[in-house]
């Protein structure tokens, strides 16, 4: 059992930010209550050293990510979770107003699951130095708005599929 304490804090707007404490490493410690999609906002702290999937699956609707800035593997900037060192993109998420999003130059690696969150994007420019695009990497959550990806030459390895993909009587297919 968890014995860790989560601070949630409730927003104006009924929504919860969870500030994860320090000490935590690992999003598995997070015990998955019943309440979690009422969250939108994280705080990770220094100490978080692996997400897994847990963002994209469990906080549905999730819209804001913070990283204390002394984590050595993880940093966040307007919406994006990049590695520390901004060699790989793991999670963009909306922000109001933004439907394109350019992969910076530094990225050298696409996350799977990474655009999951991101229903408004409907252009994504991929960076001259990305070489990887991870599992359902360019995937929008069975969102369907994305309209236009550029993906340079740069790009050598794809993981499995890369978008949205999905399987019925008939085998897998991509919308």
């Amino acid at each position: 059992m968890n014995d860790k304490i989560y601070n949630f804090v409730e927003n104006g707007d009924g929504t919860l930010t969870l500030d994860i404490p320090e000490g935590v490493r690992d999003m598995s410690d997070i015990v998955p209550w019943d309440f979690y999609d009422k969250v939108t906002v994280i705080k990770f702290p220094a100490s978080m050293e692996d997400i897994g999937g847990y963002l994209t699956w469990t906080f549905q609707n999730l819209t804001e990510i913070h990283v204390h800035p002394d984590n050595p593997r993880f940093t966040s900037e307007d919406g994006v979770w990049f590695s520390k060192d901004k060699k790989r993109i793991v999670l963009c998420l909306d922000k109001e107003g933004r439907n394109t999003y350019t992969v910076p130059e530094c990225v050298e690696e696409i996350e799977g699951n990474c655009f999951a969150k991101a229903k408004d994007i409907i252009r994504i420019n991929i960076g001259k130095n990305v070489r990887k695009i991870g599992h359902r990497g360019l995937q929008s959550d069975m969102h369907f708005a994305l309209k236009k990806i550029y993906i340079p030459a740069t790009v050598t390895e794809l993981e499995r599929e890369i978008f949205d993909a999905g399987c019925d009587s008939a085998g897998m297919y991509y919308p």
